[in-house]
């Protein structure tokens, strides 16, 4: 995935999250998705425009894993949710 390429929440997309995590829903599906703590911090750090350097860096600080691991959970995170469309390139 490219560096210069920006991702961020679909604004066509309700969250709600804890301490335990988010649940995300489609404005018009009945159909959820409940996200563990990793997947839970991108989506929460997705709010607004971010590369996926930036969100590798992010998810290296706040969990006790190593680069190449970030950036393996962030890759698959940004491949399964932008394949349904719950995060959106915006550059």
């Amino acid at each position: 995935m490219n560096s210069e390429i920006l991702y961020q929440q679909n604004t066509q997309i309700y969250s709600v999250c804890d301490k335990n995590g988010c649940v995300i829903l489609e404005k018009n599906k009945k159909s959820y998705r409940k996200l563990n703590r990793t997947a839970s911090a991108i989506w929460d750090y997705l709010k607004i425009s971010r590369t996926e350097e930036q969100i590798v860096e992010y998810i290296f600080d706040q969990f006790d894993v190593s680069r190449d691991q970030a950036k393996t959970d962030v890759q698959d995170f940004l491949r399964k949710y932008q394949k349904l469309h719950f995060i959106q390139k915006t550059r």
